[in-house]
């Protein structure tokens, strides 16, 4: 009979992946758990629960990371999406960012640094961001509600 009970590792996963990514965090427990319970559990624990869980890192610094890598590889837009809104809410800001895919540019092309600039562009304009984006440069979080 297997345990209900939780590891650590789920433990610290679950809440490191609601806090960041929050519809992430939904969409996994909602739609693929059901389907997929092996590959939902292994993502929240060993993605969240033992990797994002350590402290060498910030979660920022794990976001860049994240960001970069899912722009070079190519072909991710879904977890691309998830990441730049956890990277947005980890204090990442678009100038940040956008200067991360000009300079991503040079080592993995053009196609991948657009694709991924295109993703946050639709991110930016789907939180309020639109033409004028002063207001959302000076708090990323400001479209998003996650802020009081």
């Amino acid at each position: 009979m297997a345990s209900k009970l939780k590891t650590e590792a789920q433990a610290k996963g679950d809440t490191i992946l609601k806090e960041s990514l929050p519809d992430e965090y939904a969409f996994l427990d909602e739609k693929m758990r059901p389907f997929f319970k092996e590959m939902t559990e292994s993502v929240i624990d060993h993605a969240f629960g033992q990797i994002w869980s350590r402290t060498i890192l910030t979660k920022r610094m794990r976001s860049i990371t994240t960001v970069v890598s899912l722009a070079s590889i190519g072909g991710c837009e879904m977890a691309l999406r998830t990441h730049l809104k956890g990277a947005l809410r980890h204090g990442c800001t678009v100038e940040e960012l956008k200067e991360i895919f000009l300079h991503l540019h040079i080592y993995v092309g053009y196609p991948r640094a657009v694709a991924a600039t295109n993703v946050l562009r639709e991110i930016v304009v789907e939180m309020g961001g639109g033409k004028d984006l002063r207001d959302f440069e000076s708090d990323p979080l400001a479209f998003t509600g996650d802020r009081d």
